[in-house]
Parts: C-alpha cells; sequence; structure tokens
C-alpha cells in the first residue's frame, strides 16, 4: 500500500519500478555525458553554460543558473537557463547574493526548499525574476575555497526536489569546482611560464649588468649587458671565478671577503664595488647579490644585478663642487671658507700657531659692474680671482663670499708683516691695469686684516675686525689695514653689550618703563605703552638704540619678550585688583618676534596665566615688519585678529592716503611718529588735508595714534584733525610701575569729579 493510502498490485509495482530504473539510467547517462562535457571543455564560460543548460534538462528544472565569484566575493559570471532574453533584459540584473544564495556560499551548504515563500531567507532575487516555488543550491567549492553557485527551480512536472537530485547537484557542483581549481593550475603555470620567458627576456634586454653566480663563486651565466659593460664575453668569463672581475688591492679583498660573509649569513648584500674591465680600466658599479634557494633548499646559487655608476659619481663630485665653490670664479664660497677656517682654528690652537684672516672688498666694481655691463662685470671678477689666487701660497685659501668681497686665509704665518707682505702683493697685482674688449679697467681693493689669536679667537670675532680695518683702508685711501684697538673701539663695544645681553635677564637687569596712552577728547589715560629699559653694572643705562637691534640680531629678543609680556601682565593684574584697570597695553614688537611661529602659543599662555582676555593686547609693529613678508605678515594678522589681539602699525602720515595694502587694512590703529608731528605744527595749509587723511583712515574702522607730543599746539592741532589717542613727554615721559600707578589713582580721581561734576 502507499503512503496515500492506495494499494498497488504486482504489474503496477513492476511498472513502476521499471520506470523508476529507466530515470535512474537516463540519470546515469546524463552525468556520464555532464562529466565528460566538464573533462573536455576548454573555454570555462562554455562549460558553465552547457553544463547548466544540461543539469537543467537532467533535472527537469524550469530555470537554473551557475554564479562565479571573483578574488573579492564578488559576482563576476552569471550564466542561466530557462529565461528567454527578452526576460532577461527586463530582469536588468542578475540576483545579488543575498538571502539564501549569500548562505549557499558564506556557509558553503546545500539548500533544498520545497516552499520558499515560507522561508525568511528567501530574498536577493530581481523584482522581474519569474516566481519561484521550490529551490535546489548547492556551493562550487574545493579545499575550503568557493568559487560560486549553482541553484535550480521549479521542476516541470510538478514535483518536489529529491534527495537523488540533491545527491547528482553535489557531485555537479564538486566536478564544476575541481574543473575550475585545474583551470585556476592551468592558467598560473602558463602564467608563470609567460612570466620566466619575460624575465628571461628581460635579463638579456635590461641595461644592468647581471650574472649567476654558484656557491664556489663561479659564473654560470650573464646577461647582454653583463658583456657590453665590463668588455668580457659569455665565454671569457662563464666558468671562471667572480674575482677575475675584482680588483686587486687589499681594502677590496676585504670588501669581496665581507660580502661573502653577509650572503652566507643572511642571503643579501648590496654595496659599491670597484671592478676591472677587460682592457684593465677599473670602474665603481652599484651591486645587489641576492641568494637563490636550490631544490633542496640552500642558497647554493647567487645573483648579482649591478650597473656603472661611473658618470653618477662624476656628477655627484660636480655638485660636490658646485656646493662648496662659486660657480663663477670657481673659488671656495663661503661654506668651504668656514669649513677651512674651523679647520685651522683646530690646529692653530694645537700648534699654538698664529694666522691671519684678510677682508677684502673692490673698490668702484659697482660703478663698472653697472656702466659696462655684467658680462664685463663677471670677467673682471674671474681675472680679479686669478690674480689673487697667484699671490698666495698652496696651503692658504681664498674665497669668494659675496658680490665683490673676497676673504683671505693665511696659515703658518710667523707675524703679522707677513700677512702684510702678502697684502701688499695682492695689490701691487691688481694695480696693474685689466684689458677687456680693448679697454683697460683700472680697479683697487681696500683689505682688512685680524690676526689670530690676538684679535679674536672665533670666525665672528676675527670677520668683525677684519671688516673693520677694512672699513678704515677704503677710507684711508686704498691700502691695507690691520685691525688695532681704535680702529676696534665701536666692535669691542658692542661685543661687550652683546656679552653682557646674555645674562642681562638672569641678572634682573632688564626692566619695563610705562607711557600714559591718553583719549585726545577726554585727556584720560585709555591705555599704556610699555617699554623695555636695561640697566647694566658695567654699562650703565644703555640706550634702547644700542641694545634692541643686538637683541634681534642675536636671537635674544624672543626669549626677553616673553619675559617681558608676563612681566606687563602681572603687573597689570596687580592694578586690575587694586581697583585701576586699564584698558589696553600697547607692546612694541621687533621683526623677530612679530614672525616668531610661537608668537600666539606665547600669548595664549601669558593671558592664561594672568587671567586677561586678548582684548586687553595691542601688539605695535612698524610698516617695514608689516611689508618685510607680506604673505606671512598678512596670515599672522589674521590669526592675531581671529584671537581679538589688536595690532596697530607705523605709518607716515602721507602713506595713508595709501591705504589698501592688507597690514593696513587688518591694522586696529595706525601710528604717526613725533618727527611728522612736529613738521606739521604751524602749518594751516595741512590741515585740511590731515583731516581728510584721519577721516579716511577712520572710514575703514582704523583708529590714529600719534606719538611724541610735546607741546600743546600739537596737542590743539591734532584735536582738530580729530586724531583719536596721543602720548608723549607733554602728557608724561616712560616711567616706572609705582609712578605710573600714581598716575592713574589721579587719573581716576579727576575722572571720578568730572562725572559727579556731569
Amino acid at each position: 500500500m502507499s503512503n496515500d493510502g492506495q494499494s498497488f498490485n504486482l504489474d503496477q509495482l513492476q511498472s513502476l519500478l521499471k520506470k523508476k530504473d529507466k530515470r535512474l539510467e537516463a540519470m546515469h547517462e546524463a552525468s556520464k555525458v555532464l562529466l565528460s562535457l566538464l573533462g573536455h571543455t576548454k573555454n570555462e564560460l562554455q562549460l558553465m553554460q552547457q553544463g547548466i543548460e544540461a543539469l537543467a534538462i537532467l533535472l527537469q528544472a524550469r530555470y537554473g543558473a551557475i554564479s562565479i565569484l571573483d578574488s573579492s566575493g564578488e559576482q563576476a559570471h552569471f550564466l542561466h537557463t530557462g529565461i528567454d532574453e527578452a526576460l532577461v533584459k527586463r530582469i536588468g540584473h542578475p540576483p545579488q547574493g543575498l538571502g539564501l544564495l549569500g548562505i549557499v556560499v558564506k556557509e558553503n551548504q546545500v539548500i533544498r526548499l520545497d516552499d520558499m515563500q515560507q522561508d525568511a531567507r528567501s530574498i536577493g532575487f530581481p523584482e522581474h525574476h519569474p516566481l519561484m516555488k521550490t529551490i535546489l543550491a548547492a556551493p562550487i567549492s574545493m579545499n575550503n575555497k568557493t568559487y560560486g553557485r549553482v541553484y535550480l527551480c521549479d521542476k516541470l512536472d510538478g514535483e518536489l526536489f529529491s534527495n537523488d537530485d540533491e545527491k547528482f547537484i553535489t557531485t555537479f557542483a564538486n566536478t564544476l569546482a575541481l574543473v575550475n581549481f585545474n583551470l585556476h593550475i592551468s592558467r598560473r603555470r602558463k602564467q608563470i611560464e609567460k612570466d620566466l620567458r619575460l624575465a628571461k627576456k628581460a635579463m638579456e634586454h635590461t641595461q644592468e649588468g647581471v650574472m649567476m653566480i654558484d656557491s664556489r663563486h663561479i659564473i654560470r651565466s650573464v646577461n647582454r649587458s653583463f658583456t657590453s659593460i665590463t668588455g668580457y664575453s659569455k665565454q671569457q668569463v662563464i666558468g671562471q671565478s667572480m674575482e677575475m672581475l675584482a680588483v686587486n688591492i687589499v681594502g677590496e679583498k676585504f670588501l669581496y671577503d665581507s660580502l661573502w660573509c653577509a650572503l652566507e649569513s643572511n642571503g643579501h648584500w648590496k654595496g659599491e664595488l670597484n671592478q676591472r674591465r677587460s682592457n684593465g680600466e677599473v670602474f665603481p658599479v652599484w651591486a645587489v647579490f641576492d641568494s637563490v634557494g636550490s631544490a633542496g633548499g640552500e642558497s647554493e646559487q647567487y645573483v648579482c644585478v649591478f650597473r656603472d655608476i661611473t658618470e653618477e659619481k662624476k656628477e655627484t663630485q660636480r655638485i660636490e663642487y658646485l656646493a662648496h665653490h662659486d660657480p663663477l670664479t670657481k673659488l671656495p664660497n663661503r661654506t668651504l671658507f668656514e669649513d677651512r677656517l674651523e679647520q685651522l682654528f683646530l690646529s692653530a690652537k694645537r700648534y699654538e700657531k698664529c694666522f691671519a684672516l684678510m677682508f677684502i672688498d673692490l673698490d668702484l666694481f659697482k660703478i663698472v659692474n653697472d656702466t659696462m655691463g655684467h658680462n664685463i662685470g663677471d670677467f673682471l671678477l674671474r681675472e680679479v680671482a686669478n690674480r689673487m689666487s697667484s699671490c698666495i701660497r698652496s696651503c692658504d685659501t681664498i674665497s669668494r663670499v659675496g658680490g665683490d668681497e673676497f676673504t683671505v686665509l693665511l696659515s703658518n704665518i710667523n707675524d703679522c708683516s707677513d700677512a702684510g707682505m702678502i697684502a701688499q702683493k695682492i695689490l701691487v697685482s691688481l694695480s696693474i691695469p685689466f684689458c677687456v674688449n680693448n679697454h683697460e679697467i683700472r680697479i683697487s681693493a681696500s683689505i682688512g686684516i685680524a690676526m689670530y689669536p690676538e684679535h679674536g679667537r672665533t670666525y665672528e670675532e676675527l670677520l668683525k675686525c677684519a671688516d673693520a680695518a677694512m672699513y678704515h683702508s677704503k677710507e684711508s685711501g686704498n691700502i691695507y689695514n690691520f685691525y688695532s684697538e681704535v680702529l676696534g673701539q665701536e666692535v669691542n663695544a658692542q661685543l661687550e653689550r652683546e656679552e653682557q645681553l646674555y645674562s642681562a635677564l638672569e641678572r634682573c637687569e632688564l626692566s619695563v618703563a610705562y607711557q600714559p596712552k591718553i583719549d585726545i577728547n577726554s585727556l584720560h589715560i585709555v591705555g599704556v605703552k610699555v617699554l623695555l629699559r636695561w640697566h647694566n653694572s658695567l654699562l650703565g643705562f644703555v640706550q634702547p638704540s644700542d641694545f634692541i637691534p643686538l637683541a634681534e640680531q642675536t636671537g635674544l629678543i624672543v626669549p626677553i619678550g616673553k619675559w617681558m609680556l608676563n612681566h606687563v601682565f602681572e603687573q597689570c593684574l596687580v592694578w586690575k585688583e587694586k581697583g585701576l584697570p586699564i584698558a589696553s597695553v600697547t607692546i612694541p614688537l621687533s621683526s623677530r618676534q612679530f614672525y616668531d611661529p610661537d608668537l600666539l602659543d606665547m600669548v595664549s599662555q601669558a593671558l592664561a596665566a594672568s587671567r586677561l582676555s586678548a582684548e586687553f593686547i595691542e601688539f605695535e609693529i612698524t610698516k617695514k615688519t608689516a611689508i618685510l613678508e607680506v604673505d606671512k605678515a598678512s596670515r599672522q594678522l589674521d590669526d592675531l585678529k581671529k584671537r581679538g589681539i589688536r595690532v596697530i602699525v607705523e605709518n607716515s602720515i602721507e602713506e595713508i592716503d595709501q591705504l589698501g595694502s592688507h597690514s593696513a587694512i587688518s591694522a586696529d590703529a595706525l601710528k604717526i611718529n613725533a618727527t611728522e608731528l612736529q613738521d606739521i605744527t604751524g602749518a594751516e595749509k595741512t590741515l585740511s588735508s590731515a583731516e581728510s587723511l584721519i577721516a579716511k583712515a577712520h572710514n575703514l574702522k582704523i583708529r590714529i595714534v600719534a606719538e611724541g607730543v610735546e607741546n600743546v599746539d600739537q596737542l590743539l592741532f591734532l584735536r582738530a584733525c580729530q586724531c583719536d589717542e596721543i602720548l608723549g613727554n607733554f602728557f608724561s615721559r616712560p616711567i616706572g610701575a609705582v609712578e605710573f600707578e600714581q598716575l592713574l589713582i589721579k587719573d581716576q580721581r579727576a575722572n571720578s569729579s568730572f562725572v559727579r561734576e556731569n
């Protein structure tokens, strides 16, 4: 009896068994056909197309498809059967491999469903794909690598997919995986063979020399470039020791020994070697050695790739020469001169020798260069260099350090008379007229000489002394002069100030003076300008004009400026806590301070420490500073304004009419200096002009500050011009913190009285 309760007689049962046997026989035959197809088809896509068509016919499926993935897991090929091309176009794209089809690949498992609608995983099929009820899907995989998937949908007779169907599609998928694997191996083998052919071809055509060497250092093969570089033919070197190329010197033999030790220990070496060509010529090569493992895994074969670097070394030497020599005169440049001077310092100190440094400046050369042209000027410089070079010894050094400036190092001299003789010799050689394009050109020189150790023990000291002596020579008539005390008074004073300035902060010698800024209408204090002062125990009171440029030159202005900023903020905080707040403090900045990349961070730290706001600060710079590096200045001004910090730029009153540069527009205020105030005082005709110019600044929302007000006439004039703020000795000279505090108290009381009266 069947499962549904129907009974069968013997004839019916025999008929059913025969049908089943015939179907199994048909499946077996179809399987043989499929396997034959899979085993002999060469085209991969043709294989898959014919395979899915045969499989669908065999298992009586309405639809079938094979999906092959690429190395990243994305679908690379999709072949199908049971759907005509019109429907394919309407569907638009193949299934995306989500849901059920994704599980087949991700979990490497066979899926058989009798009713897809009952399974929530039945997603990923295109919108216009024919409706499906049953599905049988299997992964195409082998050795834990999945190549894709194959699936069938809905049998034509309406029956469900059976266990036999599942076994068959699994066998088909596995066979397809094996074919894909074999195809992959075949392609890989062909690619390796192709790569080997290309490598051999590249070896023959590369410009680098290549040789294969065995473990006994015997050359086994070489390429074409090897023969062209070395001059040896293949027959001359194959079977010979690689050492036949080596240069027979001790150092090179040691290098080759090191090379083989490195190859035996880590299988790699690279570096510069000297080799010998067939004609005996020695030449440099850059070589790279690598070991090539034998079949047994031992490094018994080596490959060497090398190139001739003769021209590279020549170019390197040329670049090195240009880096240390003046291209016009071929003399050593400043870099090489300073290096040789450093060596001379060490030698003279060790052996207690003296030497001389000459500073030579050509007289009237600029006139010759400007009037006769740069070609004549260049020719003249070359001739001057040749003549001066002929006057010195081989142990001496002459260099060109500027346009028409030269320096000479005289080593191993007994005393200053030796230097004087050479200086005189140079002057005599230059006194002979130069013949240029049928013209006689007469030129002379001024020479200053400084002696080591008498006049200095550093490059800077000697150069300053020689420079001072040279200028004295120029003033006294084109002769040579030695540095002396008389000539060096200013140099010594400068050096003394520099030495003392380095420790001024440590010795607490610096102080700050305060000068009030006055509102021109109310005549009350609206701010303060701070100024740096220096009183040294040895030098006494040093003028700002004498030490501030020195601080700028040496870079000391940066730490001094930081100290001043913190000191001023601390003092202003004290006044604020006493009920004497100041609206703003103006701090002058030098160029070095203004362009210091750490300026903003330094200000932020000082403000944080003093609990003052950024609007409290107003930095003052000169116009020269603002235009020194225009783009950088613009960025710095913008950054300061973003932080809320104001900037005042020193301008002349005439330059206000030219407002338009970024530095001017970015400034919050412009300052007019005292000299201009004296020039405009009493000139009635300038009043309307000054009013107009200041009004222009006001239209740009820029305040005008006048500095150096000395009398009431200047005050009245500036008030008539509608100037905003003033400061000068008419109100108060720069004073100390205690005096300024009293001035603040007095101004506050006067202001309070004014408020009560009004």
